[in-house]
């Protein structure tokens, strides 16, 4: 459960969340997973911008929360869908003054590009995308983050190697098998610095 409004670590994780997924993954053809992989996939063959992409998956997510626990998280999730998708669409106009070289991006996904994630879930809150489906699963059938993570990423692993290569499909497949476990230990890390717990959901 969840309190009544996120606290401002949430708005903060979400608007670093599109941010990354444009700077970062966007910038070096490495995809952390999720939606973000998905939208970086699929605007190589529909150019309509990642942002936008993101925005349009994260609406049928949305439907499927609504469905699944009600008004209350649904609304969060489509607020995270909008701040997400609405943070990475403006980013998308900033053009960074160098190149990324691959293993410096990778090392940034890896290290602490799940950061933002766990400062969104650190509340029960999700980032609108796959860790909304993970959120739910995990207070419904009690189904561990990581696993859901994973299994969902298989999707945006497969659009990246189609859309820019084998080794940016390998990097992703790394990433992404790392994503669960990193989304774990950062919101429980998150819990731990500004709760004083590492496990419980502050109510």
């Amino acid at each position: 459960m969840v309190s009544s409004s996120p606290p401002f670590r949430y708005y903060v994780g979400c608007i670093l969340i599109g941010a990354e997924i444009v700077l970062v993954e966007n910038a070096s053809h490495i995809a952390s997973g999720g939606v973000g992989g998905l939208s970086i996939g699929v605007n190589a063959w529909i150019p309509l911008g990642v942002g936008v992409l993101n925005l349009l998956v994260k609406a049928v997510l949305f439907c499927i929360v609504w469905y699944a626990t009600g008004r209350h998280m649904a609304t969060w999730t489509a607020v995270s869908a909008l701040l997400v998708g609405g943070s990475a669409w403006a980013f998308e106009w900033v053009r960074l003054p160098f190149h990324w070289p691959l293993w410096l991006a990778f090392a940034v996904i890896v290290t602490v590009g799940y950061l933002p994630t766990g400062l969104v879930m650190s509340r029960g809150y999700s980032s609108g995308g796959f860790s909304a489906l993970a959120q739910v699963l995990r207070s419904q059938h009690n189904v561990p983050i990581w696993i859901t993570m994973t299994a969902l990423n298989g999707v945006s692993i497969i659009l990246m190697a189609l859309a820019y290569g084998n080794l940016a499909g390998i990097l992703t497949l790394l990433a992404t098998l790392w994503q669960g476990p990193a989304i774990e230990l950062w919101t429980r890390w998150v819990r731990k610095v500004l709760d004083g717990s590492p496990t419980a959901i502050p109510q």
